[in-house]
């Protein structure tokens, strides 16, 4: 009697379309790139940073209803994470924009670098404190999503900027350190990512969610595209392009291919990520 009122599981992928991951990929890849080339001291990879972020705000707009109303996220920002992040967003792409505009050390300029700055640790991080925010459903509402955001964001901006570094002269060879910390934010983004599909005790919804992910038919998306293309091939071919780091021409397409991989794998994992969301059923 009671199962005749009964609503079963529901994903959230009745709402999302490819344009989301996409914008969310884009944005914090974008801000962590802008991020870590300001403490590496590349205005070019600052001017890559922006202009995906660019992509990423580009993407939401066009997967929203009505893009002329878009500019109400942005004077409604107390509302919601959602509207926080466009206001940062908008904040990062002006002020980035005026601090690699304007060099030296004056008050102004200063200024400009510290708000960008600040906008970038929350371009980074707001999508995945949006979905953990999101009670309604389980699997999402843990603090390890915002930790995997910010993680896969800056896997992807490091992998980005030390392969443009690496192409701009020197090699992998002059850029040892790079990296060294790129293989260790693949390894812990890999492994942490994994931990992600484990079994989960906390409802029946956040068990549906992970058997979508590991046998259900989000497992090609997270499997093959997240930890595989995304994360363990990249792995190998930078291991591989430092090996072979005194082959310039070479090091240089194993690098452009673990990128390549890197970013497919980056919005493959947050897509598979989102439509494994599973409301709990109600009655």
């Amino acid at each position: 009697m009671l199962n005749e009122f009964t609503v079963g599981f529901r994903t959230a992928d009745k709402d999302l379309d490819a344009m989301v991951p996409l914008a969310m990929s884009a944005e914090g890849v974008g801000a962590a790139m802008y991020l870590i080339a300001f403490l590496a001291g590349s205005r070019a990879g600052g001017v890559a940073g922006l202009a995906l972020v660019l992509i990423g705000a580009g993407a939401l707009f066009a997967h929203l209803g009505h893009p002329r109303r878009s500019w109400r996220v942005i004077t409604e920002s107390s509302r919601t994470w959602m509207n926080r992040g466009a206001l940062f967003t908008a904040g990062l792409v002006l002020a980035g924009a005026a601090a690699l505009l304007f060099q030296g050390d004056g008050i102004t300029v200063l200024m400009l670098r510290a708000l960008a700055l600040v906008c970038t640790f929350v371009v980074v991080a707001y999508a995945g404190i949006l979905f953990s925010s999101i009670n309604a459903v389980p699997f999402w509402n843990t603090s390890l999503l915002p930790i995997l955001f910010v993680l896969h964001s800056l896997t992807s901006a490091g992998l980005l900027l030390t392969t443009m570094l690496s192409l701009a002269g020197g090699g992998m060879a002059a850029h040892p350190r790079e990296c060294g910390i790129v293989i260790a934010l693949l390894c812990s983004t890999l492994a942490l990512t994994r931990m992600l599909a484990q079994p989960a005790p906390r409802s029946e919804a956040a068990q549906e969610s992970v058997r979508l992910l590991t046998t259900g038919n989000l497992r090609q998306l997270f499997h093959g595209g997240a930890l595989l293309a995304g994360l363990g091939w990249p792995l190998a071919l930078v291991m591989l392009a430092y090996l072979f780091r005194g082959a310039g021409a070479f090091s240089g397409v194993l690098l452009v291919a673990a990128v390549a991989l890197r970013l497919v794998g980056d919005v493959s994992f947050r897509s598979a990520l989102l439509r494994a969301g599973v409301y709990a059923p109600v009655i």
